[in-house]
């Protein structure tokens, strides 16, 4: 669990709770030969005393990546769907004092690829990134 603290007292925990590679039963997205799909469960809970609030128009709030052992990024894809577990909100992330969310992040990555790091901003201009290493 990281704990990721944001302007005027906003603050929230995150946690990884399972790394599914490859994830059966992914469909859409930029999936294709010589890919894989990779989910990664995250839980985040609103840790302070303030309501955290998403974007109300609907645009992406969060930044997700995973990353390779040679340095190389890859995005959240949120066209892909996992039969196994619900989508991670990708906007709207609205959270009361003490409430939580979980949900699943899907990323396409070239078959073989190994894995090393998994990086989460809950909305982008936070300010915090939360960091896991994956091997």
């Amino acid at each position: 669990m990281q704990t990721l603290s944001g302007a005027s007292g906003v603050k929230l925990t995150a946690t990884v709770t399972k790394v599914v590679d490859p994830a059966p039963g992914a469909t859409g997205g930029t999936t294709s030969a010589g890919t894989r799909v990779v989910e990664v469960v995250l839980t985040v809970n609103d840790a302070s005393e303030a309501p955290i609030v998403g974007d109300r128009d609907g645009d992406p709030t969060i930044s997700a990546s995973v990353t390779d052992g040679g340095g190389t990024s890859y995005q959240v894809d949120s066209g892909i769907v996992l039969s196994s577990c619900p989508a991670f909100p990708q906007s709207q992330i609205n959270l009361k004092p003490s409430e939580s969310v979980t949900g699943c992040l899907a990323f396409s990555v070239p078959t073989g690829t190994t894995l090393t790091k998994f990086e989460f901003t809950p909305i982008v201009g936070f300010g915090a990134v939360g960091t896991w290493n994956l091997s």
